[in-house]
């Protein structure tokens, strides 16, 4: 992952092995922002503002529910547009022989 940096791939500088703790530690780069899904109301708000959307994140409600509330709001280009980061990433990765266990 370090040889073949990707824009959409948060890069790896360094992986520490610690036996003794049995450990391994992973240095990255840092990526301001949160998770995607918790941007997606400000993405929604700026293009059609509500005030569910935005209280949509912060209400404490089951993850899959709010994702369903706030995309139904996010303008469809904007959703393909993420869709294609995150497809182009993972071929990225695939391509290397690394595959990602937690793909929501």
């Amino acid at each position: 992952l370090a040889r073949r940096p990707h824009p959409f791939v948060v890069q790896l500088f360094e992986v520490i092995n610690n036996p003794r703790e049995d450990k391994v530690y992973l240095v990255m780069e840092y990526v301001g922002g949160g998770e995607v899904w918790r941007r997606l109301p400000r993405v929604a708000e700026q293009a059609a503002p509500r005030e569910d959307a935005s209280a949509a994140a912060d209400d404490g409600d089951d993850a899959r529910q709010v994702v369903r509330q706030v995309v139904r709001q996010v303008p469809p280009a904007t959703l393909v547009r993420y869709l294609f980061c995150m497809a182009s990433a993972l071929k990225h990765l695939h391509g290397m022989g690394v595959v990602h266990g937690d793909i929501k």
